[in-house]
């Protein structure tokens, strides 16, 4: 007969299973990263943990300088610049992924392109007459650095709020009881 196995370790986290848990290596593992994000921004442990830390716009929703609105206004109005960009063929095109335009036949295509310029121009428009409201400022070059270009320019953050908080209302993501507030 055979010898009988390894020794069980003791005084081991397991799993619901019985295997050894792993979860505090994997805790650990980016860990680098986190002190990092930690040290630069000044964030807490668990906001540099959070995936929004990986941006400029998603470090000033955890800095609560943009507000939820005006965060998802930044996503929708990035969304529409790659779908612009996709539609049409810029060659500096850096993000990839799977788009609405994959596969369909010509015709959708030309429709599904014509979409996406149009939505990018609207969007375009919303952030011109609001910078005609604001005299003074530039809020073409806060969204083009700290959205598209992720880039922070302290002394831009002002004018992106104000072209997001503009953007947001366009989207339909402003509550109307909080805009009366």
């Amino acid at each position: 007969m055979g010898k009988a196995g390894r020794k069980k370790r003791v005084g081991v986290k397991r799993t619901a299973k019985g295997a050894i848990s792993r979860a505090k290596a994997a805790y650990a593992e980016h860990l680098p990263q986190v002190a990092v994000r930690m040290a630069k921004y000044g964030l807490g442990e668990d906001d540099a943990r959070d995936p929004k830390a990986g941006t400029v716009v998603g470090r000033l929703r955890l800095a609560k300088v943009l507000g939820e609105h005006e965060y998802a206004a930044a996503l929708r109005l990035l969304d529409r610049y790659d779908a612009f960009k996709r539609a049409v063929k810029s060659p500096g095109l850096v993000r990839t992924g799977s788009s609405e335009a994959g596969e369909l036949s010509s015709d959708e295509y030309a429709e599904w392109c014509s979409r996406a310029i149009s939505g990018y121009e609207m969007a375009v428009d919303v952030v011109r007459s609001a910078n005609n409201v604001h005299r003074g400022r530039n809020l073409f070059a806060a969204i083009d650095y700290l959205v598209f270009r992720d880039e922070d320019f302290i002394h831009m953050r002002d004018d992106l709020k104000l072209a997001l908080s503009a953007l947001a209302e366009h989207f339909g993501l402003t509550d109307s009881e909080e805009m009366a507030a």
